[in-house]
């Protein structure tokens, strides 16, 4: 019994997170969620009470899933610091990729429900305190230039980075061209930011 229920739970949240990204939470109908898992509507409030709770309980699965990749971050060593800017940001482009509908219930979660992001405060502390101490030792040893930039705007311009790209790529195109969008474009583009901080 506890089997089943736990993978009712999953689908529940699979076809949650699949509807959520598509159409926000307002856009969402819970009879919806109901039907793409294959369950009664009834299973889902007595799971998660509430759609807003629903809502949650996706945004904190597709960021702990994050975190599963974010493992390779955490080996990251004094020696990887000239190069860790680079790292980062294909690390992080390739979790969007991995996690399609990561990038897009971000959006919005910071659109319809910014209370809801106080679920995830926590779930990126251990890699990231790991990216702030070498993010340190690279300004103590000057690999990095400019000691005033504090490690918060630092990784702050690398997630806008990775996430703009992902979210607009389609205006982007568009606006500056698809060479960005290349391979051998997202490898320039990431050469000459992580340029910027060297």
């Amino acid at each position: 019994m506890q089997k089943r229920a736990e993978n009712t739970k999953r689908r529940i949240l699979e076809a949650a997170t699949e509807l959520f990204s598509a159409k926000g939470f307002s856009g969402t109908v819970v009879d919806d969620i109901a039907a793409l898992a294959g369950v009664n509507k009834q299973r889902i409030y007595a799971y998660y009470d509430n759609k807003s709770r629903l809502f949650e309980a996706v945004i904190a699965d597709v960021f702990n899933s994050s975190n599963i990749y974010d493992k390779k971050l955490l080996s990251l060593n004094e020696n990887d610091i000239p190069d860790m800017t680079g790292i980062i940001l294909e690390h992080y482009m390739k979790t969007y990729k991995r996690r399609s509908e990561f990038w897009r219930l971000i959006a919005w979660a910071n659109l319809e429900l910014g209370n809801v992001l106080k679920s995830i405060k926590d779930i990126k502390s251990e890699s990231l305190e790991h990216i702030r101490k070498l993010y340190l030792r690279g300004i103590e040893t000057k690999i990095f230039k400019n000691k005033s930039l504090s490690f918060e705007s630092y990784i702050y311009v690398l997630w806008s980075v990775t996430f703009f790209y992902n979210s607009n790529k389609r205006t982007l195109r568009q606006s500056l061209g698809p060479e960005l969008f290349s391979e051998k474009g997202q490898a320039n583009l990431f050469n000459e930011i992580a340029g910027l901080f060297r």
